[in-house]
C-alpha cells in the first residue's frame, strides 16, 4: 500500500501525456507524478514493514498498477518537463538530489 499525504498530481490526457496542470490526487491505484508532497511517501505493507523515501527532489512518481507492482520512484523535474519546466544544468550551477530510504519494522 503507498501512503500520500496530500499535495498534487499532474493531470495527463488520454494519452497518459502530462498536461502541466496541478489537480488533487483520487484515490490510488496510480500511474502518476506527485509533487508538493506534505510529508515523504511511503511503502506499507501492513504487519511487515514499511519503507519511508526522503528526497530533496520535489517530484515523485508513483506506480502501483497492476496490484503486484509497485514503483516509487523521485524525479529532477515533471515528465515531460523539457516542455513543462525545463532547467538548465551549468557549471556553477549543478543539479544536485539526494535520496534516503528509511525501514521501519
Amino acid at each position: 500500500m503507498v501512503k500520500l499525504d496530500a499535495g498534487a498530481m499532474y493531470r495527463h490526457d488520454d494519452d497518459g501525456i502530462p498536461t502541466g496542470e496541478l489537480v488533487a490526487p483520487p484515490p490510488g491505484p496510480w500511474d502518476n507524478c506527485f509533487t508538493q508532497l506534505a510529508k515523504a511517501p511511503g511503502v506499507r505493507w501492513p504487519g511487515a514493514i514499511e519503507i519511508v523515501l526522503r528526497t530533496s527532489l520535489e517530484h515523485v512518481v508513483v506506480y502501483d498498477e497492476p496490484e503486484h507492482a509497485l514503483c516509487v520512484e523521485p524525479l529532477t523535474g515533471p515528465p515531460d518537463a523539457l516542455n513543462l519546466a525545463p532547467r538548465i544544468v551549468a557549471p556553477g550551477d549543478p543539479l544536485r538530489a539526494s535520496v534516503r530510504l528509511e525501514w521501519n519494522l
